[in-house]
């Protein structure tokens, strides 16, 4: 029903029909990809050691901060550069 109301409105709270541009469709289905596998990485990887591992805390916190720093080197952008 959002989205039927959305697109007849002739002043949408959401402008649904940016999404006709190829480009940008794209880049948010790229968007929503990483950020599942950020999701993945850094809330199921844990409750995975500890629940099926059966890791303690500590073993949980060092394989996550290989993890962290992996990320933290292989991450791009200007983050990196201030450095």
């Amino acid at each position: 029903m959002f989205v039927i109301r959305v697109l007849r409105s002739h002043n949408p709270l959401v402008n649904l029909r940016t999404f006709r541009d190829k480009n940008f469709s794209i880049g948010c289905l790229f968007s929503f990809v990483l950020g599942t596998g950020l999701f993945g990485s850094i809330y199921l990887m844990p409750v995975f050691l500890a629940y099926v591992r059966a890791h303690n805390a500590l073993e949980i916190g060092e394989i996550m901060l290989v993890t962290g720093v992996a990320q933290l080197i292989t991450a791009p952008g200007e983050s990196t550069s201030a450095f």
